[in-house]
C-alpha cells in the first residue's frame, strides 16, 4: 500500500442519477494522485505543497504520558488547550517532514 498526500483545492460533488456517486476533480486532485503513484510500497510521500502548509500552520511539541516530547500537529488557535494523551505506541521526536521525506522506515 502507498499513501500519498498533497494540499491544494478541488470541487467535488454528486454525479449521475441512479447510482449516486461522490467524486473530486482539479489539478490539485491530479498531482495527489501522481504523489501517491511515485510513492514506495509501505511509505508515506507527502508533496512540498502539504509539507510547507502544515510546518506553517500546525506547529507544536508536546508531553505525552509514557512517550515523551514528541512533535504533533496542532492547529495554532487551539494550541493553548490540553492536549489528548496518546495510547498508541509514537516513535520519540516524530514529526511529519520526517514522514514526509521518508526518513522515518
Amino acid at each position: 500500500m502507498r499513501i500519498g498526500l498533497h494540499f491544494g483545492k478541488f470541487i467535488g460533488g454528486v454525479i449521475a442519477t441512479t447510482k449516486i456517486n461522490y467524486d473530486i476533480f482539479g489539478v490539485d486532485v491530479t498531482i495527489a494522485n501522481q504523489v501517491e503513484t511515485a510513492g514506495i510500497p509501505g511509505k508515506i510521500v507527502a508533496s512540498d505543497s502539504l509539507r510547507r502548509y502544515l510546518t506553517h500552520h500546525f506547529p507544536g511539541k508536546y508531553r505525552f504520558r509514557w512517550h515523551g516530547t514528541i512533535e504533533i500537529l496542532v492547529p495554532i488557535d487551539s494550541k493553548n488547550q490540553d492536549p489528548e494523551y496518546s495510547q498508541g505506541v509514537v516513535p520519540s521526536q516524530l514529526n511529519i517532514y520526517e514522514i514526509c521525506m521518508g526518513k522515518i522506515q
